[in-house]
């Protein structure tokens, strides 16, 4: 007979299911062997479960742990990093569920399934996550209370009610834990994403394609709370890393520094708070451009905001930007030079191209409105899916195929005005954004990515000259790069409203922003906040104990109130007590009191179940009997206690050479 033949069947199911709940999420990121490892250990539990199957022998299991734990080390070294130590876990918590002989089994079972809700957040901590996994906790505690009903007498509605009440009565204490406990800092489960990642996609080079895959992610970059209101899509250029140097297929930004830029501030500037995303570097972005650099941060000879350290943890700064602007008016010579570099022998048509511009107009203003004209009023396609380019990248765009992303249109541009004597620079970035109306702010994804250029005129300085604008005025227009979006937000023009899915979309997005602000994002400083809201501005580390133990008293007072109030009428004395530890010795044996065995009746069945324990538990049930419904017995209460402590049914079964 199966060994969780003693144990409710229902719940034995119910374990299993929650572990691989838990255990087939870590699928992308934990290696194929073990996944089906430990799916094959809840497999064969659920086999011998429903069949009845023998247990497995506690020699084999010893022996699988040891296989087990020599296999997590030759692959991920003695000290195993956090996916080593995943690993390891995972592949006990399976093995554990191959050993459910007693209760007690199941409840070690179903505390690493605990562990394992841990071990998700140590990869990823999305609001969608922690409510996929507080259904999975509400689970694991509703089997916890059906291995604990040994009477099988709770139905499945009482047992989750029950399971509800449990994790409800927790709820105060974490509460007071998480906003009173003291805070360290850096993110609670360390760095989420994997070292060294970058996330944004935007990088120090750019080559074509690049921008293109991130026109299909719907990954967040960032999000945005202006002061104000008063600035367009058209305006939302939000710059990132600038580019110089060219080889004829790949712009980088090179790591020759420039002298500061000189910026003449007009009257249009506005105030904002960026919410960045952990992408791995070290640039911050900001709207063109920015009036000083915030805390923490310098501002670049580029006009580029840079972060002392990488970006590895969601970020939050003040910005105010120029939106009436000169940059450059007095560039210097080493500068302009730079900017009208160009590879030799490399995309020579569009190279003779600018040169005969330069010829025909004369200075660069003809040349830039020439080139303007020319991506407006010939056959150029703005396009997700370019066709791809060789070697001279630019002559086959501009001549051949004349269909391309943002990064395509740049780079051509910046090419014809260099060759025309014109000096230019591509700097990306993201452009434009979604409204959320829900939050009132605005979210940037890496789908806004873009890449425009930047000429040098003698009476303006550097000028921003946006090519795709020329080509698809309506990827500047709504900020968005992938047609579905314009089409969709042109329909809304047209109704008057958002369509119902991006009303699902933006609440959606403002409870993960929620989540990020009040969950994720509360910090060391923001407890400090509260504690100087509440009049606790000096609170050192002895106070706060205090203060926690005080918050923390009440809850625990209440939870024990709750707990004698459900505590049955009559409690044990120590003679109930003593049997009680005589029947879990027993059951840890596989040889479990039934709900409607009496001693005698119990005492019975395991004497013929299990011969050599008869003397020991014949001895027990006689000195319990006597002392609990007859006037004189044969040992005192003490004496009983002393039976139940000298009583060892694995030694004696195994002593004897039964299996258990």
């Amino acid at each position: 007979m199966s060994s969780a033949a003693t144990l409710r069947t229902g719940a034995v199911y119910s374990l299993l299911g929650a572990m691989a709940a838990l255990i087939v999420p870590h699928t992308p990121r934990l290696p194929d062997w073990l996944m089906l490892t430990v799916l094959a250990f809840l497999l064969w539990q659920s086999l011998a479960t429903a069949l009845r199957w023998k247990p497995l022998s506690r020699w084999l299991l010893a022996g699988m742990s040891v296989a087990a734990t020599a296999a997590v080390v030759i692959s991920f070294g003695p000290v195993p990093d956090r996916e080593g130590s995943v690993v390891l876990l995972v592949l006990m918590a399976g093995l554990k569920c191959l050993e459910l002989r007693s209760v007690r089994d199941a409840h070690v079972a179903t505390l690493l399934g605990h562990f394992l809700i841990v071990t998700h957040f140590l990869y990823s901590q999305t609001a969608l996550l922690a409510a996929f996994l507080a259904l999975i906790l509400l689970w694991l505690v509703a089997t916890g209370v059906a291995f604990q009903d040994r009477n099988r007498t709770l139905p499945p509605v009482r047992i989750l009610r029950t399971a509800a009440v449990i994790a409800g009565s927790a709820l105060p204490l974490a509460a007071l834990l998480f906003l009173l406990f003291p805070r360290v800092q850096g993110p609670l489960f360390g760095d989420a994403a994997t070292p060294g990642r970058a996330t944004t996609g935007l990088g120090d080079a750019m080559s074509p394609g690049d921008i293109v895959d991130l026109g299909l992610s719907d990954e967040v970059a960032f999000r945005v709370d202006f002061d104000a209101v008063g600035v367009g899509a058209h305006e939302m250029y939000w710059r990132g890393p600038v580019l110089w140097d060219f080889d004829g297929r790949t712009w980088r930004a090179g790591r020759r520094a420039n002298p500061p830029a000189t910026v003449r501030a007009g009257r249009r500037e506005t105030g904002y708070r960026v919410t960045l995303e952990p992408h791995g570097r070290r640039w911050m972005f900001a709207l063109d451009v920015p009036a000083a650099a915030p805390a923490g941060a310098v501002l670049g000879a580029d006009l580029l905001l840079r972060a002392q350290h990488p970006i590895r943890t969601r970020t939050r700064y003040v910005v105010r930007s120029l939106l009436d602007y000169r940059v450059g008016l007095e560039e210097s010579e080493h500068v302009l030079r730079r900017a009208l570099r160009l590879p030799p022998d490399a995309n020579p048509r569009t190279v003779a191209l600018g040169t005969l511009l330069r010829t025909r107009s004369g200075d660069g203003h003809g040349v830039l409105a020439e080139v303007l004209s020319m991506f407006r009023q010939q056959p150029f396609h703005y396009t997700l899916a370019p066709p791809a380019l060789g070697r001279d990248s630019v002559d086959e765009f501009l001549f051949d195929t004349r269909r391309g992303f943002c990064e395509h249109y740049a780079s051509a541009f910046a090419v014809i005005m260099r060759a025309a004597g014109v000096p230019a620079r591509i700097v990306t970035g993201y452009q434009g954004g979604e409204y959320n109306n829900v939050g009132n702010y605005l979210v940037v994804r890496q789908s806004h990515a873009h890449a425009w250029v930047e000429v040098w005129l003698p009476d303006q300085g550097w000028r921003r000259v946006d090519p795709t604008a020329a080509v698809a005025p309506g990827r500047v227009e709504t900020g968005s790069a992938l047609p579905w979006r314009d089409q969709d937000a042109s329909r809304a023009r047209d109704t008057g409203g958002w369509p119902s899915w991006i009303d699902a979309r933006q609440v959606l997005d403002h409870l993960t922003r929620s989540w990020n602000d009040w969950v994720l994002d509360y910090s060391a400083e923001r407890q400090r906040g509260l504690l100087r809201y509440v009049g606790l501005s000096d609170a050192g580390w002895p106070r706060l104990a205090a203060l926690l133990a005080a918050a923390v008293a009440p809850a625990v007072a209440a939870l024990a109130a709750l707990r004698l109030r459900h505590r049955p009428a009559l409690r044990a004395d120590r003679v109930d007590r003593a049997y009680a530890r005589f029947c879990s010795k027993l059951e840890r044996v596989g040889c479990a009191r039934r709900p409607h065995e009496g001693p005698y009746d119990f005492a019975r069945r395991i004497a013929m179940t299990r011969p050599a324990l008869s003397v020991p538990v014949d001895q027990i049930t006689l000195a319990y009997v006597g002392l609990r419904y007859a006037h004189a017995a044969p040992v005192s209460a003490a004496g009983l206690e002393a039976l139940v402590r000298a009583f060892a049914p694995r030694r004696v079964l195994r002593q004897s050479g039964a299996r258990y």
